[in-house]
């Protein structure tokens, strides 16, 4: 597969074993599905084929660091480690993703990017919650914290089946060529669950409460649409990211 850049140029080309979280067996007119077969991930499976060129140092000889994860802590803490470590040149933070450094007509410039590599800073992470609602996979730090919250979950299921049936009419005489009858059936059954649950949590993490779910019998799914409503009412700190 191709991957095109804006200007419709191939710069990469992917391929490799796709890992898929689900699977589909059929035959004749039976199958059996789980999640999502047709979605998967390619893992580095991507080959740079084009070279993208850009300038190491801006017309104003500054030299600029981008983060991966925006933070403005973090940005911080880098350009302060720079500061203090006596190179000769000047850091200070642009935004929350961007750490400038003016070189000062440093002529070696990729030993001073060397020695700013091998410095050690701290890095501030914010609290996240990933949901994969294809695989039914809730992943969340064990610091994630969770305000005193109180959870009702009913179990009410509606079914609705309908039966066809032909009916052929019976005379005491030869009946070749009367029509058949079709006659739909339906029925309507409701269902609630025998294990609703309620309950009330103390200032507790997200793990604690994901094992307390789990003991009371609450599926994946469940889980994911408890995480859901408790992030809608404000008792998560943490971003919850839906994949």
């Amino acid at each position: 597969t191709p991957l095109h850049g804006l200007d419709d140029q191939p710069y990469a080309v992917a391929q490799g074993p796709l890992v898929v979280g689900g699977y589909q067996f059929s035959s004749r007119e039976t199958s059996a599905q789980r999640n999502t077969p047709t979605v998967g991930v390619v893992s580095n499976g991507a080959t740079i084929e084009r070279a993208v060129y850009s300038n190491v140092v801006d017309s104003n000889g500054h030299l600029v660091f981008f983060l991966r994860n925006p933070d403005v802590t973090t940005a911080v803490a880098i350009s302060d480690r720079i500061n203090f470590a006596n190179m000769g040149v000047r850091a200070w933070v642009s935004d929350a993703d961007s750490v400038i450094i003016d070189l000062q007509g440093e002529p070696d410039l990729f030993r001073i990017v060397s020695r700013i590599e091998q410095l050690e800073v701290p890095a501030s992470s914010s609290a996240r919650v990933v949901v994969n609602e294809r695989t039914g996979t809730v992943v969340a730090g064990a610091g994630v914290r969770i305000s005193s919250v109180s959870i009702a979950q009913g179990d009410i299921r509606v079914t609705i089946q309908q039966s066809s049936e032909a009916v052929v009419p019976r005379v005491s005489v030869n009946n070749d060529g009367l029509p058949g009858i079709l006659v739909r059936n339906t029925s309507i059954a409701v269902e609630e669950g025998d294990r609703d649950i309620v309950a009330t949590l103390p200032y507790t993490t997200v793990g604690d409460l994901m094992e307390a779910l789990g003991r009371a019998g609450v599926d994946t799914r469940g889980k994911i649409n408890i995480l859901q409503a408790i992030k809608a009412a404000g008792a998560l700190h943490a971003e919850l990211i839906i994949q």
